[in-house]
């Protein structure tokens, strides 16, 4: 049987993906042991005592636990992380369980830092998932005369201008783009 670890938004997020994947999700699984025996997204709360060796663990956390739950629980089941059923660009073709309590943004959001938090703590390099750019700003100005009114309390901060040069920095944020998920 196939369950989320995790009883969050984000689990009923990684319910949705799995489900539309045709991944049959047979409940919840909640450590706060006060929560067994209840309901989450119309789906039974296990506790950790009923899953077995054979059963599938999808963790569902978008927390910084992924190490902990990899250590806590890699005996007691087969643990996956939903990575490949994830798609942000698939957000705003789903129909989301009234019980979710986010938007749509939320959920993008959350799932990019889903994302990263897999990249950063993942324990094998092949797991590495693409570095994921949210907003980029540049600051495009001209040159300071240092003229200004009151402009000279900000003068031990100056230092010489350096032009950049337009081309060079097209092809270095053409580098960047290039290493990133957008």
């Amino acid at each position: 049987m196939n369950y989320i670890l995790g009883t969050g938004n984000f689990g009923i997020v990684v319910r949705e993906f799995l489900e539309r994947n045709k991944i049959t999700v047979s409940g919840f699984i909640e450590l706060n042991p006060s929560a067994s025996n209840l309901l989450h997204d119309n789906l039974p709360i296990v506790p950790l005592q009923k899953i077995n060796k054979n059963d599938v663990l999808f963790i569902g956390s978008n927390r910084y636990n992924h190490k902990w739950i990899q250590r806590e629980f890699s005996g007691i089941a087969s643990l996956r992380f939903a990575d490949k059923y994830l798609n942000i660009e698939e957000v705003e073709n789903i129909n989301f369980s009234p019980n979710l309590k986010w938007n749509i943004e939320k959920v993008e959001d959350e799932m990019r830092y889903y994302f990263v938090i897999r990249r950063n703590f993942s324990e094998k390099k092949k797991d590495l998932l693409p570095i994921i750019l949210n907003s980029l700003d540049v600051v495009v100005t001209e040159k300071c005369t240092l003229k200004c009114v009151d402009c000279s309390n900000l003068m031990q901060y100056y230092e010489r201008p350096k032009n950049a040069d337009g081309v060079g920095m097209i092809e270095n944020l053409n580098k960047l783009l290039d290493a990133t998920y957008v």
